[in-house]
């Protein structure tokens, strides 16, 4: 995950999700979401099974990359961190992974390219996401991919709770998105051409019925968290 430099945001993140290079929290969050992270993989392979690279972009615990790793060894890994902590514990777990920067919002001065870049569970925590996604289409190589996924604004969980739903709850949260916002941001961050991921599966459930539920609810808009893949030219 990303959020802007701002300290008292950054101070609030260290205390909502990891303070050092070994909080256990880290390793935590990256095996209780890795059916998650499996089925993203997957998706991103669905259009671009050739991957030679991929920049992560509010990489966080690198629950992720693990799983990225883990399915396509051959890939070459870069990540955009902006907590210290972070990117020891992702420098210590991926001994070839670069740093091409800081802070999302200066996509704009990497030079490298990629074949993907993904912002899961980042641009909510963003002060100028679209900066970000601009910088996101810099980076891709032509055809290539950025995958995306934020809370929706507009979730069945939101709905029920208000601002006691985890959407608004988490103090990190800076910006709140439904299907629009988002087909908005990526469309004037230049995407030529920009879709919303609905499959079955790839959740947090187990269980046929669970599963059978949260796809519903993501063909109506109601899932809690979105997906969205956009192209480059």
């Amino acid at each position: 995950m990303a959020h802007c430099c701002d300290e008292a945001l950054a101070a609030e993140y260290r205390a909502a999700y990891y303070a050092t290079a070994d909080d256990p929290r880290i390793a935590a969050w990256a095996n209780s979401h890795a059916r998650v992270w499996d089925a993203v993989v997957a998706q991103i392979l669905v259009h671009n099974p050739s991957l030679a690279n991929v920049l992560d972009v509010g990489a966080g615990s690198g629950g992720f990359l693990a799983r990225l790793h883990a399915r396509c060894p051959e890939v070459a890994l870069a990540a955009v961190e902006p907590s210290a902590a972070a990117r020891e514990a992702l420098a210590n777990r991926f001994p070839g992974m670069t740093f091409p920067a800081q802070f999302a919002e200066r996509l704009l001065d990497v030079g490298e390219r990629y074949d993907a870049v993904t912002m899961l569970q980042t641009l909510e925590h963003l002060q100028d996401p679209l900066a970000a996604c601009r910088g996101a289409l810099h980076c891709l190589r032509p055809g290539g991919i950025l995958f995306a996924t934020v809370p929706n604004r507009r979730s069945l969980a939101v709905w029920r709770h208000g601002r006691a739903a985890d959407c608004h709850a988490n103090g990190t949260h800076l910006q709140f998105f439904t299907v629009r916002a988002m087909r908005q941001l990526l469309r004037a961050a230049g995407f030529a051409r920009v879709e919303r991921v609905v499959e079955f599966g790839g959740g947090q459930h187990d269980g046929r019925v669970l599963q059978l539920a949260q796809y519903a609810l993501r063909r109506v808009g109601l899932s809690t968290e979105l997906r969205f893949v956009a192209w480059r030219r």
